[in-house]
C-alpha cells in the first residue's frame, strides 16, 4: 500500500479530479522548454531570435518538403542549428 504523500504524487490526475472533478489533462497544456537561445523572437514574425535562428521548442516537428518529419530532441542548444543538428526522424503517419 502507498504512504498518502506516495498516492498524492503518483496518483496526480486522481488527487487532482478529486479537487476538481472538472478538471481534464491534456499535453498540449504542458509547458515546453526552449532549445535556441536566445529565446526571445524578433525577427520573421516573431519565430526567429536576434541571431536569425528559428525558435526551436522540445518536441516540436519540422517537416522536409518530401515529407519527412523531425522531432527536436530534448537537449540543450544555443541555435537552431545545433537543435536541428540533433533531430530524428519521426515514421510517417
Amino acid at each position: 500500500m502507498l504512504q498518502p504523500l506516495s498516492q498524492l504524487t503518483t496518483k496526480l490526475l486522481t488527487t487532482y479530479k478529486t479537487c476538481n472533478p472538472s478538471f481534464a489533462y491534456t499535453p498540449t497544456s504542458n509547458p515546453r522548454r526552449v532549445l535556441t537561445k536566445p529565446e526571445e523572437g524578433v525577427h520573421n514574425s516573431g519565430y526567429d531570435n536576434t541571431n536569425f535562428d528559428l525558435i526551436l521548442y522540445v518536441n516540436d516537428v519540422l517537416e522536409s518538403e518530401k515529407g519527412t518529419k523531425y522531432a527536436a530532441a530534448a537537449r540543450h542548444a544555443t541555435s537552431a542549428h545545433q537543435s536541428c543538428a540533433s533531430y530524428s526522424p519521426q515514421p510517417q503517419q
